[in-house]
């Protein structure tokens, strides 16, 4: 047997088991090739764990500004 969730309507917003239908805000990485991710783990306090390497070009220093541009 499922359990009905319990909607309650505040201020025109739909409320679901206490929490508000709508925008969140989520903690993630973005490197400086311009990806954007969320992490896996749940094991530090902010949530989750300091990845290593950017997921997509792979690079160590993807949460540091390049020092300097080519030509």
């Amino acid at each position: 047997m499922k359990k009905k969730a319990a909607v309650a309507e505040q201020n025109g917003k739909q409320i679901t088991n206490g929490k508000t239908i709508g925008i969140v805000d989520l903690k993630g990485c973005r490197c400086r090739c311009g990806h954007e991710w969320l992490p896996h783990g749940n094991n530090e306090p902010e949530g989750f764990e300091r990845p290593r390497v950017c997921p997509k070009c792979k690079s160590a220093n993807w949460d540091r500004p390049k020092r300097w541009e080519r030509k």
